[in-house]
């Protein structure tokens, strides 16, 4: 088989730099042609073949259109719901390029079947078939949506001084690439290469030196114009990020840590906020980058600049697009970027995702037991060394169980199997092979292998869901073995305090109605809720009967409940004893207390706390001693003048404000 490189320029709009002689850039496209035989040419009309359609091509170099794939004797299109880089990366692939600078539905409807949707490869798949998706012919998709690639790759050429010449491999990186790439438009470079192909030409810059924030690639350090020692074999490409409508990157280079989530909408890039950022979304999120499952989500390890695009996601987990998930309205944000939401996701092999999890062998009960791990068709166990209540919490969500009440090891036998060591897990991931972990089988164990004790429900009891805090979320009640909210028609702090009680905190702080915590799902199975106060259970007050409601879950209970009884205080910025800015201590920070509600009451507490009995002579709202300059600790602090301990006295969740440090309480106290 006779394999041609042939060369063909795409012309586009050149930028002129004003201060350097006619310095200016475009992208040469390289494609490959392969001159087969007619036996060859009727192989790729077997199961699985794929062509491309309607493309950017002439009769002999079919490089881009729209994607189709040969199934029971039929040509038909691919939906792009979920489909992204590793898809069109193995697309190319089995098509015989080695990269590609574009999908999406450009290239127009097609006509007949449309055989896949939902298509998840990992990017090392070597056929489009191989890859996981709904099953052929299984999809909700119009021929509108059919998908299409350009597995074209381009070359950096520059025109200096007349003359058009490229760019030496020589220690080009990714700093490099984003520059070239947004001077010509792109936001930033997703690939770099070598471009096989030019013989003769022109080498103008080699060793280019760029930080990435340059805004030309002229101004970057280099070797000299012409100045060079390179092949014509060491030509570099990049493939520049080309944006569609609702789609997603992540922001960092530590892909072990949470990487800011940014969404392009209306021709910019913005960040997504944090609150009530949960599992569902993390996990469409990834789905949509690519990936299979989800590492860890939550506040993002940098913060971004600029929009702030959508805020309360609230996914079900079967959205192909965090935009088609319910939020609040793009760009109706309240969010500072220091509540960007960010991702670490994780691409499980095709082994990992046929990974089952079991407990075994304690008084056959099914939430207890010996963890073992089915994978490669043989049952393992995990190595108990090292093991937390962090990875035992993952085990036993996995094992559809809230969270985990125990963890503990035991001796193994010489011949039983230890599948994983070294396990690793944030807390955050679906399941344990999502974990950081030593390998499959690579383990170095000692003498114990991990056992769990999961919590499993009982009639009656109550959990707080869809929060980053364990005091606080979305009130949930067991009965007939389902989990169901709590309708807040009618429910007060007195119930709240029940509650709270139950979940074994002090009191509850606040009680909220109107689904706080985003509405929940399946059953709400109480409703006019009734407390005395003195009820040690939540079933033990009167209310309408289980499942007897007239409510939706935009109704649904959500909690705040307390955990501390007994905080320090201090006066600041008076004189240093008996007035001054009122600052308490809570998780070993001092922070501050709002005005919001504050009263004499409240004032005589701390006064009395801080050891002047005679109580507090007069408080300041807004800041009568300076503003502080750390967290807002409290809120809506409403005491009745009898407590001991400002802790003690009903307020909001702690750092749950929308004050600012202007609104710092002071106090005088009677001495």
């Amino acid at each position: 088989m006779v394999e041609l490189a042939l060369q063909a320029t795409m012309k586009q709009s050149l930028t002129a730099l004003a201060w350097i002689d006619s310095l200016v850039f475009y992208v040469k496209s390289v494609y490959y042609i392969k001159y087969i035989s007619e036996a060859q040419l009727r192989s790729r009309t077997n199961e699985g073949a794929i062509r491309l359609v309607d493309g950017e091509n002439n009769s002999s170099n079919v490089y881009s259109g729209r994607l189709e794939i040969y199934h029971q004797n039929a040509w038909g299109s691919i939906c792009e719901d979920s489909f992204g880089y590793s898809d069109a990366k193995v697309a190319c692939r089995q098509l015989g390029y080695d990269g590609f600078s574009y999908y999406g539905t450009k290239y127009g409807p097609g006509t007949g079947p449309i055989w896949l949707n939902n298509l998840k490869c990992n990017g090392h798949e070597y056929s489009v078939s191989s890859c996981s998706h709904n099953g052929w012919a299984v999809h909700n998709c119009a021929h509108r949506k059919d998908i299409g690639i350009d597995c074209r790759k381009r070359r950096i050429d520059i025109l200096y001084n007349g003359t058009w010449g490229t760019v030496c491999r020589d220690d080009f990186d990714f700093n490099d690439a984003n520059v070239i790439c947004r001077q010509l438009g792109y936001p930033l470079a997703y690939a770099t290469f070598n471009v096989i192909g030019r013989l003769t030409g022109q080498f103008w810059l080699d060793n280019i030196r760029c930080t990435g924030l340059e805004s030309s690639v002229a101004i970057c350090p280099h070797n000299g114009w012409g100045n060079h020692n390179c092949q014509s074999y060491q030509d570099t490409g990049v493939s520049c990020y080309d944006p569609i409508e609702g789609q997603l990157h992540l922001i960092g280079s530590n892909k072990n840590a949470n990487r800011r989530l940014e969404i392009y909408h209306n021709g910019i890039w913005g960040s997504i906020c944090d609150d009530h950022f949960g599992i569902s979304d993390a996990l469409v999120a990834c789905r949509q980058l690519g990936y299979t499952s989800v590492v860890s989500y939550g506040n993002s390890s940098s913060q971004g600049f600029g929009q702030v695009w959508l805020h309360d996601v609230d996914c079900t987990g079967s959205e192909p697009f965090i935009a088609n998930c319910v939020h609040a309205g793009w760009g109706t944000s309240y969010c500072s970027h220091s509540e960007d939401v960010g991702l670490a996701c994780y691409n499980e092999t095709q082994a990992e995702r046929m990974v089952q999890v079991r407990l075994v062998g304690v008084n056959d009960r099914k939430s207890t037991g010996r963890v073992e791990i089915l994978y490669n068709g043989t049952w393992g166990g995990i190595c108990g060394d090292f093991i937390t209540l962090t990875e035992a919490n993952v085990i036993c969500r996995q094992l559809g169980f809230p969270y985990a009440v125990s963890y503990d090891s035991q001796f193994k036998n010489y011949t039983d199997q230890i599948w994983l060591s070294g396990v690793r897990c944030t807390g955050q991931e679906s399941t344990i092979v999502a974990c950081r972990h030593g390998g499959w089988g690579n383990t170095d164990c000692g003498q114990h292998v991990t056992t769990v004790t999961c919590y499993d429900a009982t009639e009656g009891q109550l959990r707080l869901a869809d929060s980053s805090s364990y005091t606080s979320g979305r009130l949930e009640i067991y009965h007939n073995n389902i989990w169901g909210t709590v309708c807040g028609i009618f429910f007060t702090i007195v119930d709240a305090n029940v509650a709270c009680r139950q979940l074994g905190f002090y009191l509850g702080a606040q009680d909220y109605s109107g689904a706080y915590f985003r509405p929940g799902k399946g059953q709400i199975w109480i409703n006019n809720v009734n407390c005395a106060g003195y009820e040690s259970y939540l079933t033990e007050c009167s209310h309408s009967g289980w499942g007897v409601h007239n409510c939706n879950h935009w109704n649904d209970v959500g909690l705040f409940c307390r955990d501390v009884t007994n905080v320090p205080a201090r006066l600041v910025g008076g004189n240093g004893y008996s007035c001054g800015r009122l600052e308490i201590q809570y998780n070993n920070t001092w922070g501050t207390v709002c005005r919001h509600g504050f009263t004499m009451a409240s004032a005589n507490v701390i006064c009395k706390q801080l050891g002047f009995s005679a109580g507090a002579f007069r408080f300041y709202r807004g800041s009568y001693y300076g503003p502080g300059n750390s967290t807002i600790w409290l809120d809506n602090v409403n005491c009745n003048g009898q407590e001991n301990n400002l802790a003690t006295c009903l307020h909001s969740y702690w750092g749950k404000t929308s004050c600012f440090n202007n609104d710092d309480v002071g106090i005088i106290c009677n001495s």
